[in-house]
């Protein structure tokens, strides 16, 4: 009588229904709503997993909601003989997507950046150098590709260090490199080369075989980019 309205909830058997079981069966009226749930789990929420590399069976995994990076392991019979848990590269594009949008949010930073430097200062040969060097890296940011890179320690995973285990996501990728034997010198100094690795050698031993710093080397700011990133 346009004052309530009043709202009840049914839990019938579709099945029953569909096998002409009357007394399941509602009639329905303006206004009603009917809602059959999806099961869980199933269709579009199947998710997989792909291990390659220097693993014992290297493939595509099917994962369930909430599945770990230890368990798929386990499913892959673990590393191969020669597989280097700790260089292993873990991509996942969910990340991979968040990069590349903060690459391109640097990239409109530094164009408007030099559009404005453009409008205000007076065009000399220094500041022309400054702002074709300054476009380059905008062109150069455009096109670089996210990796989607998560720093992961799978030898504590493999340990069976719950710390270090991380829940999985559809379309993650694990790639397991072999036992690497060699170490690459870059950057400043006299021949930029790769050496074969032997453990007796440290950091300085490496930069004397690549000939020693240039005149240009900053000693300060020496890195060293271990192989699991």
């Amino acid at each position: 009588d346009n004052m309530i309205r009043e709202s009840r909830i049914f839990s019938v058997s579709l099945a029953d229904i569909l096998d002409s079981d009357l007394s399941e069966d509602l009639l329905l009226q303006p206004y009603d709503t009917v809602s059959i749930r999806q099961v869980p789990e199933w269709g579009n929420d199947l998710r997989s997993v792909e291990l390659e590399g220097a693993v014992r069976f290297p493939g595509i995994y099917s994962i369930r909601a909430g599945e770990t990076l230890s368990t798929v392991m386990e499913r892959a019979g673990g590393l191969a003989e020669r597989g280097f848990a700790g260089g292993a590269i873990f991509l996942r594009e969910e990340i991979r997507r968040r990069e590349q949008e903060q690459i391109s949010l640097m990239a409109d930073r530094l164009q408007s950046s030099l559009a404005v430097e453009s409008l205000s200062s007076t065009a000399t040969i220094g500041s022309n150098a400054d702002s074709a060097a300054g476009q380059a890296l905008v062109n150069q940011l455009r096109e670089t590709e996210a990796a989607g890179r998560l720093v992961i320690d799978l030898e504590g995973i493999l340990a069976g260090d719950p710390s270090s285990d991380i829940t999985l996501e559809d379309g993650d990728r694990l790639l397991v490199p072999n036992v690497p034997q060699s170490v690459m010198v870059v950057g400043e100094v006299q021949y930029a080369s790769t050496h074969v690795y032997e453990e007796s050698l440290m950091r300085d031993d490496y930069l004397r075989l690549s000939g020693g710093f240039t005149s240009g080397a900053d000693k300060s700011r020496i890195y060293v980019l271990q192989a699991n990133g």
